[in-house]
């Protein structure tokens, strides 16, 4: 099976990553990353904090996911903060 080059940078370019080191080196996703976090700072809905002593601070991960258009172009990354370990 032959792929083409166009294939293959439309592949790259719908890619969602999975950790934070391979968003690293992608600054539109960082800068959408510090959005988020700014907007969540801005809002009160999280806060910094060092944990009370002998408490354990709740972990939180990053999500990555494409928006398409109708016609099936990317529209815009979106990245969300979400806490790890609740159902």
């Amino acid at each position: 099976m032959e792929v083409s080059f166009y294939s293959e940078l439309n592949l790259l370019a719908n890619y969602e990553p999975t950790y934070f080191e391979e968003v690293d080196s992608h600054d539109e996703r960082r800068e959408v990353m510090q959005k988020v976090y700014d907007s969540l700072i801005k809002n009160e809905t999280w806060k910094l904090a060092d944990p009370l002593f002998g408490t354990k601070p709740i972990g939180c991960k990053w999500i990555y996911k494409n928006k398409y258009k109708s016609d099936s172009s990317l529209e815009k990354h979106k990245v969300s903060l979400v806490v790890k370990g609740f159902a």
